[in-house]
């Protein structure tokens, strides 16, 4: 993913990361310009516990965005769908499903 992290007590850590810079279509993104974008369209996700990071699925380089929601109660589906959206709209490109 170009994250550098490490586990330790059954939990995963972010420390930083190898490469800045996500290539989709032959266009660069910036992980946290799309990790700011998240929080701002969903105050339900916890601060600091957003990654954006390029995946290639064997044909092209994709979004993958992975984040932590504050609580269990929270509707997923409606998160997901306001995130989707406010990536896609600021930053024209669709997170993978």
């Amino acid at each position: 993913t170009g994250d550098l992290g490490f586990r330790h007590d059954g939990q995963l850590y972010i420390a930083g990361r190898r490469k800045d810079l996500i290539v989709v279509d032959g266009r660069n993104h910036y992980p946290a310009d799309i990790e700011a974008t998240v929080a701002r369209c969903a105050p339900e996700i916890r601060t600091g516990r957003i990654a954006a990071f390029g995946h290639d699925d064997g044909v092209r380089e994709r979004l993958v965005l992975v984040a932590e929601v504050s609580g269990p109660e929270i509707g997923s589906a409606e998160v997901t769908r306001r995130i989707r959206t406010a990536v896609t709209t600021s930053h024209d490109i669709a997170p993978m499903e």
